[in-house]
């Protein structure tokens, strides 16, 4: 069975992403196509490799790469909020949100180079 799927199912699946035969418009629909075609979302990180070498172009790539650390930061979150007091929890996730969907602000340093900003 995994032969088959990673010979057949899994090969024609990127082959659609490439061609942009499938267009998911974000990480569910990508999971809701994977699971109709019966691969396992552990095979995400496969499929985002073979899609990587026009990753520029393809909007299928960032898709996939948005899936991957979308879920390994529900797993950070998971592991960060488990000790946080109810009292302080809105704080907690507010901080966590901030973390993942946040930019890092830069400045220019005295060498004309980007540095990262203090404090």
């Amino acid at each position: 069975m995994a032969l088959f799927l990673s010979d057949s199912v899994i090969v024609k699946f990127v082959y659609e992403l490439k061609t942009m035969t499938q267009r998911p418009l974000d990480a569910i629909h990508l999971t809701d196509l994977m699971h109709g075609r019966g691969i396992n979302v552990r095979y995400l990180g496969g499929i985002t490799k073979s899609l990587e070498e026009n990753q520029e172009k393809n909007h299928n790539y960032a898709v996939c790469l948005s899936a991957i650390v979308t879920r390994a930061a529900k797993q950070v979150f998971k592991q960060y909020i488990i000790d946080i007091p109810s009292q302080q929890l809105g704080a907690a996730i507010a901080h966590f949100l901030n973390c993942y969907h946040g930019e890092i602000e830069r400045q220019k340093s005295s060498s004309g180079e980007n540095g990262l900003a203090n404090g």
